[in-house]
C-alpha cells in the first residue's frame, strides 16, 4: 500500500484539481457544465468509498490474512467499479464535445 500511494495520490491530487477546475469552465446549464459536475460527484463519491471502505479494509488486511475481510473487500470494490464506469463515460462525452468543439 505505501509503495502504491506514491504513485497514486499524487494522480489523484491532480484529477481533482482537473475535474474541479472543469466543473466551473462551463456556462452554468450546458450540457458540459452538467457533465463535468457530474464527474467531480461521481469523484467524490469514488474518493468516498475508498477512504471510507476499501482503505479501512486494507489497513485490516495488513494484520494478517482475513478471509472475511478480503470478501468484504472484493464486494466493495464493486462500487468503485460502478462509479469508475459512469465516471469514464462522462469523461468521454465531455472529451468528445470538446474536440469536436460541439459545445
Amino acid at each position: 500500500m505505501k509503495k502504491t500511494s506514491y504513485i497514486v495520490v499524487p494522480l489523484m491530487i491532480g484529477e481533482a484539481f482537473c475535474v474541479f477546475f472543469l466543473a466551473f469552465s462551463f456556462t452554468k446549464g450546458s450540457l458540459l457544465y452538467f457533465m463535468a459536475l457530474s464527474g467531480l460527484i461521481l469523484l467524490a463519491l469514488i474518493w468516498l468509498s475508498t477512504f471510507g471502505l476499501q482503505v479501512p479494509k486494507h489497513l485490516r488486511l495488513k494484520l494478517g490474512h482475513k478471509e472475511e475481510v478480503i470478501n468484504t473487500l472484493i464486494t466493495t470494490n464493486w462500487i468503485r467499479t460502478i462509479l469508475w464506469s459512469l465516471r469514464s463515460f462522462v469523461s468521454v462525452v465531455v472529451l468528445i464535445k470538446l474536440i469536436t468543439f460541439n459545445y
